[in-house]
């Protein structure tokens, strides 16, 4: 059972950070025709990406669900298993949730009930020397 939970946790916490990493700079646009500049005979520049596949030796692959290359560049995917995961996640540490809850709450209604003990004495004795007060002539 730890296994599996173990294995559930890696799944839903996985990143695809993890896998990848990319970024992007600003280039100067090359044509056919050699460098791009604008009128004012300045650079054109434009936004690139990088993207750096982890080695497979630096990464869990039993978390990874493919890996393509098409005519847009890489595509990484991860088991679609994260949100299942989560909630199973979830749902085994629900039970152990609810206990510590109920505990809380318990805990919170003893201790509300012994101030309400406490006060309630206090509220009694104080009653009791008002009345001896007023029995000796109106001190009060």
């Amino acid at each position: 059972m730890e296994d599996v939970l173990h294995e559930l946790k890696r799944q839903a916490f996985a990143d695809v950070g993890d896998f990848v990493n990319f970024y992007t700079h600003d280039g100067q646009l090359i044509t056919m025709y050699g460098p791009m500049v604008d009128e004012n005979k300045d650079p054109v520049v434009q936004k690139r990406s990088r993207i750096y596949l982890s080695n497979k030796d630096e990464v869990d692959t039993t978390l990874i669900k493919s890996v393509k290359v098409g005519k847009d560049g890489v595509d990484v995917e991860l088991f679609d298993k994260q949100q299942k995961a989560l909630e199973l996640l979830l749902k085994h540490l629900e039970p152990e949730t609810h206990s510590r809850t109920r505990k809380a709450k318990a805990d919170a209604e003893i201790s509300e009930a012994k101030v309400k003990l406490i006060n309630g004495k206090n509220t009694e004795r104080k009653a009791k020397i008002d009345k001896h007060l007023d029995d000796l002539g109106g001190i009060a």
